[in-house]
């Protein structure tokens, strides 16, 4: 008697252990995916191009009267900051200009930045959007 109990209280355990292990491990694999990046909104702009975006960016823009504690830069974003510096390992940064496109959008307008502290015009001159970046306040947690 004693015996059939020990069986059926490790059958138990055995089963409730294997189920629960096949649950964890199913929400493991089930979960909220983050957002896929998409390198839709990335373009390469000229000089005059990125210029007159941010010009109409800087004649709508209404004035900040804060502290600027950061600045959010999003996936895209950095993705142009890698491209960049693959096609010019010698910059020394690089720079986020806020811009604003024809239909009215806002873009991040991207430059390398040279040795000297200025916009590189060497290097290509990208565009991305500007989804979940921008300075904090007011893109903060």
């Amino acid at each position: 008697m004693k015996i059939k109990n020990l069986r059926r209280t490790v059958l138990t355990f055995t089963l409730g252990a294997f189920f629960g292990i096949s649950l964890i491990a199913s929400y493991s694999f089930i979960s909220n995916s983050p957002q896929q990046r998409t390198t839709d909104e990335i373009q390469t702009v000229d000089s005059n191009s990125a210029q007159s975006l941010t010009s109409k960016y800087q004649a709508s823009a209404s004035q900040f009267n804060d502290v600027l504690k950061g600045f959010t830069i999003n996936l895209e974003q950095l993705d142009v900051m890698n491209r960049l510096n693959s096609e010019n390992r010698n910059l020394s940064g690089f720079r986020i200009y806020l811009g604003e496109n024809t239909s009215g959008g806002q873009v991040s307008v991207i430059y390398g930045v040279d040795q000297y502290g200025h916009d590189s015009q060497a290097n290509s001159i990208y565009t991305t959007g500007l989804s979940q970046s921008g300075p904090c306040p007011p893109v903060c947690d």
